[in-house]
């Protein structure tokens, strides 16, 4: 019975949740990375434009006065004009940045593929040792797939670069243990 549920379609299902669970957590702690870099950036360039935002709001008061003190010239006209829209402008676009902390979202959904992972590794480590049959193994296996379907967050995207340093992350052993972390551990 025991090589029976090794060769079972089931436990092959399993072996390949194991696997999907191990990229996709490193997918997304390599998205997270990726994605905390550019909020990172796009904070700086936030504080930047604020700056300027502040910078464009004295220079169009001070034009203000100027203009009023020339006599309504058509010069200050234009100059207050083009400072106001750059104003309101820089002030939109700052409207826009907010909202976009992603890298805590690419993190949960990360350690949410930790977790399944190692729930898949404690089920084959079950089925190895011949602790569970077919009929718990099939429940651990829709379990886990209803589990992973709960991860899905359409917000979420991953790039070909995050793909190609999980891959290589896995490669490397990330996801495995040695001799000396049994050791060590």
């Amino acid at each position: 019975m025991e090589n029976e549920i090794k060769n079972s379609n089931l436990y092959k299902r399993l072996q390949e949740l194991r696997v999907d669970f191990a990229y996709s957590k490193s997918l997304f702690f390599a998205a997270s990375e990726r994605v905390k870099t550019e909020e990172t950036n796009l904070e700086s360039k936030q504080n930047n434009l604020e700056i300027t935002s502040i910078l464009i709001s004295v220079v169009t008061l001070s034009s203000v006065a100027v203009y009023f003190s020339q006599k309504f010239q058509e010069l200050s006209v234009l100059v207050i004009g083009l400072l106001s829209i750059a104003e309101i402008g820089i002030s939109v676009y700052l409207l826009k940045l907010k909202n976009k902390n992603l890298c805590d979202e690419y993190v949960k959904t990360a350690n949410g593929y930790l977790d399944l992972y190692k729930k898949a590794k404690i089920i084959e480590a079950k089925v190895e040792d011949n602790v569970i049959g077919m009929i718990e193994l099939s429940e651990k296996v829709d379990e886990l797939t209803y589990l992973q379907s709960k991860l899905t967050n359409p917000k979420l995207t991953t790039t070909d670069e995050d793909f190609k340093k999980a891959k290589s992350n896995i490669e490397n052993g990330t996801s495995t243990y040695t001799e000396d972390d049994f050791k060590n551990t």
